[in-house]
């Protein structure tokens, strides 16, 4: 049973001794695989068509397409500049809240102020509450809390960050004279 495959189709009547020896000369003959690629026909590059010549409605389209994309790309780079610029600012205010916040925790009275059409509040102490309306102190958010910082760091943010939500009163030198006065009893 250890005869080879050969010599069963032999006995079997399948194949005659010729066959078999041709068999195995196409097997030495059998080119190995380099020699079956390089054997293989390349294509001829000259033997394509002809390149007809560009026309002017397709060179206009391809210029189109070229300008379309180089414009993408620019839109593109200037939207990831821009996003990187606001990371920075919003980075530099939050470090500027954070470091100037001013804790308001014990705050009693509360204080109201609009943003926009809407009345927020903050509760403050009696203190705050006056520095509050003098204008020496500005109502901010920062991580979506309402927070006290000095008015000085807010004018920061402001020149950092214009669009940043900050809610403090201007009182001009005329005001705070009549306040003055007002406040001062009437010699008569």
């Amino acid at each position: 049973m250890a005869s080879s495959l050969k010599d069963q189709l032999l006995q079997a009547g399948l194949v005659t001794e010729e066959q078999i020896v041709e068999s195995e000369k196409k097997k030495k003959q059998k080119p190995t695989k380099r020699k079956l690629q390089s054997s293989r026909k390349k294509p001829n590059t000259a033997a394509k068509k002809p390149k007809r010549p560009e026309s002017d409605l397709e060179r206009f389209y391809k210029e189109r397409a070229k300008t379309e994309r180089q414009e993408k790309h620019d839109q593109d780079r200037l939207k990831k500049e821009q996003a990187a610029l606001k990371k920075a600012r919003n980075k530099k205010v939050k470090a500027l809240i954070d470091k100037h916040q001013i804790p308001n925790e014990d705050g009693t009275i509360r204080y109201n102020f609009m943003i926009g059409k809407t009345i927020k509040y903050i509760f403050v102490n009696e203190e705050q509450q006056k520095q509050l309306f003098d204008g020496s102190l500005a109502v901010t958010f920062n991580l979506g809390k309402r927070c006290l910082i000095p008015v000085q760091t807010a004018k920061d943010i402001e020149l950092v960050d214009p669009d940043k939500i900050l809610v403090y009163n201007e009182v001009s030198s005329d005001e705070s004279k009549e306040i003055l006065t007002e406040e001062q009893p009437h010699e008569e």
